[in-house]
């Protein structure tokens, strides 16, 4: 359990890194009235991949715990 908390710290910063910069790709694109080029659509694709991820991550740390819950409530 104590692997992942490093892991669990970082996850969040790099989905709110990759959110500040498609935040700032459509700011510029909507406010510049300037066509999307494709960094546009690579920070979207990034900032989407590190909430998925970072999901999964807690997902997999959680898991065990709320099994053991589970089998807990069921032996009552």
């Amino acid at each position: 359990m104590k692997d992942f908390l490093p892991r669990l710290a970082a996850a969040p910063l790099s989905a709110l890194a990759f959110g500040i910069l498609f935040a700032w790709s459509l700011y510029t694109t909507i406010l510049e009235a300037r066509e999307p080029n494709v960094y546009d659509f690579v920070f979207l694709i990034l900032g989407a991949a590190a909430a998925w991820i970072y999901q999964h991550v807690l997902l997999m740390l959680r898991l065990p715990e709320w099994m053991e819950r589970a089998k807990r409530g069921a032996a009552r």
